[in-house]
């Protein structure tokens, strides 16, 4: 009986996880954090089962340099970031990080940014969403 168990809960937890291109990455959705700096699949998890980071903007830069992103990215995920957590990102428990195309994917015109965040304690259960932490 015992065995049949600990199957049944390994199971379930390899099934919570589905895999989604980076680029289609929604607002919402959690994620465990992917290896490496360059991916294009992320594993997609329930926001109610421990995870490393969650997806609360997504927003197509006006930048026409790659290298200008950075600076596009910060000022755009701490404005979207309030709006999201309900508390300012200087009162905020998360720290935020943004996902964007390779250079590969700019030239062949992906503009799309996703702003993230997660928390520096490790994993979280639970959106984000309005948590005002």
């Amino acid at each position: 009986m015992d065995r049949f168990i600990a199957l049944a809960v390994v199971v379930l937890a390899v099934t919570s996880c589905s895999t989604t291109f980076a680029a289609n990455l929604e607002v919402g959705d959690c994620l465990i954090e992917p290896d490496g700096d360059e991916f294009t699949t992320v594993q997609t998890i329930d926001c109610a089962e421990p995870h490393d980071l969650e997806v609360y903007a997504v927003y197509e830069t006006p930048m026409t340099e790659y290298l200008d992103i950075e600076v596009d990215a910060v000022s755009q995920c701490l404005n979207e970031f309030r709006a999201y957590v309900g508390v300012a990102y200087r009162d905020s428990e998360y720290e935020f990080d943004w996902l964007q195309p390779t250079e590969e994917g700019w030239d062949d015109g992906d503009r799309e940014i996703r702003c993230i965040l997660w928390s520096p304690t490790g994993q979280t259960s639970g959106s984000a969403l309005d948590s005002n932490r």
